[in-house]
């Protein structure tokens, strides 16, 4: 928003434990920008609860992975 025609992309990993909590976030592929990469991290991990993955029906530990995008100041998530 301060910056609207920063561009840049990246990719987080989070870790989810069997149930729900987020373990570990962190930046997989960083942006050009050390403190925009916390902040992302920090929205992800205010996100709360995930459902957890699932294996033969019992709930596991699993790991997702968010790629995206930052164009004209606004960010977009696959």
């Amino acid at each position: 928003k301060d910056n609207p025609n920063y561009k840049d992309k990246g990719m987080i990993g989070i870790i989810i434990n069997c149930k729900g909590k987020v373990v570990k976030c962190e930046m997989d592929n960083n942006t050009k920008d050390a403190i925009l990469d916390k902040q992302i991290e920090a929205v992800f991990n205010s996100l709360g609860n995930w459902k957890p993955g699932k294996l033969n029906g019992k709930k596991v530990d699993s790991i997702k992975l968010f790629s995206f995008k930052i164009r004209k100041g606004k960010f977009y998530w696959d």
